[in-house]
């Protein structure tokens, strides 16, 4: 029964058929819950298979309930992230945000505990309300919250740690590339030679003494040389 009502509502409202009916499903949907109307049938279909299942323990009534809370939920995130606009707003306002039922719990939680606040709040009270609708356990369904998280936490320092692995790996390639390119430029900058290119110095040779002759010695050698012709 459920299931078959939410594709009902499902046909109305996302594929805009079933006529003169399916109007008046939108009509009432847009005003009574704005822009969350959407949730109704997916709801219904999983409350349904969830009683199909036998998986509520609690029967139709439990549904409902669960139903309700995750429907005024819904209502009033729209409301919140609508602009919260005041239940004697305008039907096209109302419909752009969360609709009666949206004014009615989104407005009041906003003005309560902050728009922040007011939306982890809501969002915690539908995640709640789904699980419920599944007829999921809570026990089970932060369980597995806490394990997903958990090996979501290894696998990101697993990346992290990979990264930096690489990032040391390309580092350590940069600075052997440069060392191996100044190695080849020194190789081909020929080295000075000490021995081959140094050019002794020129020694100035020191001028040989010369013998000077005195006067008086070129005088005495001028009177013998007449003497020396005669014999």
């Amino acid at each position: 029964m459920l299931i078959a009502l939410g594709v009902i509502l499902g046909c109305a409202l996302y594929f805009h058929t079933l006529s003169l009916v399916g109007r008046s499903i939108r009509r009432v949907g847009s005003d009574g819950l704005g822009s969350a109307d959407g949730v109704v049938p997916i709801s219904l279909v999983v409350a349904g298979m969830a009683l199909a299942a036998k998986r509520i323990r609690h029967g139709v009534l439990a549904s409902a309930g669960f139903l309700a809370i995750v429907i005024f939920a819904s209502a009033g995130l729209a409301e919140l992230f609508g602009g919260t606009p005041k239940l004697s707003a305008s039907l096209t306002v109302l419909g752009d945000a969360g609709g009666f039922i949206g004014a009615l719990v989104g407005r009041p939680t906003d003005a309560l505990v902050g728009a922040v606040a007011a939306t982890v709040l809501l969002l915690v009270v539908a995640f709640i309300g789904a699980v419920m609708l599944c007829g999921i356990p809570l026990q089970v369904a932060f369980g597995s919250i806490g394990r997903n998280a958990k090996a979501l936490g290894h696998l990101t320092l697993a990346l992290a740690k990979h990264v930096s692995v690489e990032d040391d790996e390309a580092e350590e390639e940069r600075v052997g590339s440069a060392l191996a390119l100044a190695n080849s430029a020194r190789l081909a900058v020929p080295e000075d030679d000490d021995d081959d290119d140094t050019v002794p110095a020129m020694v100035e040779a020191e001028p040989e003494p010369r013998f000077v002759a005195s006067p008086a010695a070129v005088a005495a050698a001028a009177e013998r040389l007449p003497a020396c012709r005669n014999s």
